[in-house]
């Protein structure tokens, strides 16, 4: 397995205007190309991304790498990974439970003793055995399992900005929405990306979000996002 490293800018450095490089790979990346990548994103303490992967596209924005990749969120070796949740931080189907049944249920009894919260605001838990260091819950949703593209702004930016708040510099999301809550997948990304944007316009200390999902054209939209809207 290969870890990523990625250079922080110092805040000072940050730029206002876009600053674009797209890197799309195969699974077997060619060692040439691996080299060149790790070498681009080298002098970090952050980990990276550890999950297999079909294809992966990295954009620089704002001094921020943006990765979309096909992976399983809860394999990885990131610094927070989002739980798209509900309300009330009950864990039940979809990425909630996946990181509940691999991270052990401990990380639902912490949410559970911080909430309810109200959907634009999000909290951070412990990530149990996950090789993330926290699950940053965020909801899409009421216990009604109905959401809409507001909530799905809200908690896209709720989620960075807690990220920020505990120091992360890498964050993974899944498609928030999509899974019970039935939110069209294309819609999804785009309403994502552009709060990623919005929130990265004011400024933040993360150096790496990675945009995933186990659905190859789920990333697909994700790209379609990212070369669109950064």
């Amino acid at each position: 397995m290969k870890t990523f490293n990625s250079v922080r800018a110092e805040p000072e450095h940050r730029k206002t205007e876009l600053k674009r490089e797209t890197v799309v790979q195969n699974e077997q990346l060619k060692s040439d190309h691996y080299s060149h990548l790790k070498d681009s994103m080298k002098s970090s303490q952050v980990k990276r991304p550890r999950a297999k992967f079909f294809k992966l596209q990295l954009t620089v924005f704002s001094n921020m790498r943006v990765i979309a990749q096909v992976g399983d969120i809860t394999e990885l070796e990131v610094d927070a990974i989002v739980n798209a949740a509900n309300t009330r931080l009950f864990m039940g189907g979809g990425v909630a439970g996946a990181i509940k049944r691999k991270g052990g249920k401990e990380i639902e009894d912490e949410a559970v003793s911080k909430g309810p919260i109200q959907i634009g605001e999000a909290i951070s838990t412990r990530a149990g055995r996950l090789k993330a260091q926290w699950v940053i819950h965020a909801p899409t949703m009421e216990l009604n399992f109905v959401t809409k593209e507001e909530y799905i702004r809200k908690a896209t930016f709720a989620a960075l900005k807690e990220a920020d708040k505990i120091g992360a510099k890498s964050i993974a999301f899944p498609a928030l929405g999509t899974g019970v809550g039935g939110f069209p997948r294309d819609r999804a990304a785009r309403i994502m990306v552009e709060e990623i944007k919005k929130y990265f316009e004011h400024g933040s200390n993360l150096d790496a979000i990675i945009l995933t999902d186990i659905n190859k054209d789920q990333v697909e939209f994700f790209k379609k996002a990212i070369d669109d809207i950064l």
